[in-house]
């Protein structure tokens, strides 16, 4: 395939769809159920419409390169099954918003695939991206899902990449090795990080990203090792996050035992919380100042993603010190903090939707430790707003309906903590908060 030709624009052409290679999806054995005569190949379909979606925060022309590199590699059956399953997901969504796409049967068919891409080659990058794109799966279905065996097999490949590779470090890894293990080296990072606030769990990668991205260590890093790229958030956000999780496992383990030491929790706090007050998101080529009329919409999206994720990873970790307490006072700041990013949103309806879709995670503490109940109700209307385009694709809905739920479940007469994990664990499913 010629690579050297331009990609097409996510949002608003549809003229490359028949630039990419035919694959038959009856004799690829695919799991697509629609009528291709109606929406066409569902590989074309992937390219043109769901990729766009699938990672609004990154960079084009790298995540086309990187994808069909993917899909139309030598061996390239694991990846063509994923985007053709993810197509179908897509498509159910928009046709049926209100109803799930995944039901009991797709459940098992997803489990047989799961327990297939185990058995294949762990040192095949391919094999790695299909389990990402499952995982996005779920997260256009919803969020909900056994999405957390994906991600074990996406991790097995990171981890061979970082400590198996050859490389003198994990940060030597990220920035030495290709642009596509690059891709899913810090998709897999975010993904264990964000999903270690619904196990309740520290992050798998926790000794990795702490020795790649700790601020209390000097080093240059490249562009390839930003967090910024595809995801929005700086790597010192991201290094927090993952602190704070750790810090959330630990007191509880004290608390278990007993032996929890309050001035050693407030101090290992303000080790992370002094990294988290100022922003540094504007070396990113983008002027705050402009908001909203920057030329370049995707460093726009991606400074008010960063300032977002910066403010609500200093409300998760006050939670973490003073526990769930909406009327705590250092909560509430944090609570006004992200509202206030929240509000700065630019009006651009491409930026909103980058932003929004992009931050559910800071949507839905922001929700969930707010006391004033407009609070609520404003970010209500942006996820619902945000899911208009494509009623039923993605999380946002799905992300109201539970912060409904926890407010339906306090009493204002006993104002206590709000257990706003649990409610992410759902009988057998797990809720994703990206």
């Amino acid at each position: 395939m010629d690579m050297s030709l331009e990609p097409y624009d996510f949002y608003e052409t549809e003229s490359y769809v028949d630039t990419l290679p035919y694959l038959d999806p009856v004799s690829s054995g695919s799991f697509v159920t629609y009528d291709h005569r109606t929406f066409g190949d569902p590989v074309n379909h992937y390219f043109n419409k769901v990729l766009g979606v699938q990672y609004l925060l990154g960079d084009k022309k790298t995540l086309f390169y990187i994808m069909t590199n993917s899909v139309y590699s030598p061996n390239p059956t694991a990846c063509r099954k994923a985007v053709e399953m993810l197509s179908d997901v897509h498509i159910r969504r928009i046709q049926n918003p209100i109803q799930p796409a995944l039901d009991s049967e797709a459940a098992l068919k997803l489990k047989r695939i799961q327990t297939w891409l185990e058995s294949q080659d762990s040192t095949d990058p391919d094999t790695a991206m299909a389990a990402l794109h499952y995982i996005s799966l779920y997260l256009f279905d919803g969020g909900s899902g056994a999405w957390e065996g994906f991600l074990k097999v996406a991790g097995k490949y990171v981890s061979k990449i970082l400590y198996h590779g050859g490389y003198t470090s994990p940060l030597d890894a990220l920035q030495s090795c290709s642009e596509k293990d690059a891709f899913v080296i810090k998709t897999v990072l975010w993904f264990d990080v964000l999903a270690s606030i619904t196990t309740q769990r520290p992050p798998y990668f926790f000794s990795a990203i702490d020795e790649m991205f700790s601020p209390s260590q000097v080093r240059i890093e490249n562009e390839q090792s930003s967090m910024m790229n595809p995801m929005g958030c700086e790597n010192i956000v991201l290094w927090a996050l993952t602190k704070t999780s750790e810090l959330s496992y630990w007191k509880k383990l004290q608390q278990a035992r007993g032996s929890l030491s309050i001035p050693d929790l407030v101090k290992r706090a303000g080790m992370i919380e002094q990294y988290l007050e100022h922003s540094t998101s504007t070396i990113y080529d983008y002027d705050p100042s402009l908001a909203g009329f920057s030329a370049d919409k995707a460093a726009c999206s991606r400074y008010h993603a960063s300032e977002l994720f910066r403010t609500s990873a200093l409300l998760f970790l006050r939670s973490v010190v003073s526990g769930n307490y909406p009327h705590v006072k250092e909560i509430k700041v944090a609570v006004h903090d992200t509202m206030a990013c929240i509000r700065n949103i630019p009006p651009d309806a491409e930026i909103r939707r980058s932003v929004v879709r992009s931050t559910v995670f800071s949507f839905f503490i922001c929700g969930s430790l707010t006391d004033d109940q407009r609070n609520l109700e404003y970010l209500g209307r942006i996820l619902t707003h945000e899911s208009g385009g494509e009623s039923g694709v993605g999380n946002c809905n799905h992300i109201y309906a539970l912060l409904c739920e926890l407010w339906k479940k306090r009493d204002p007469n006993v104002p206590g903590p709000i257990e706003w994990r649990e409610c992410l664990k759902q009988n057998d499913s797990q809720f994703l908060l990206v």
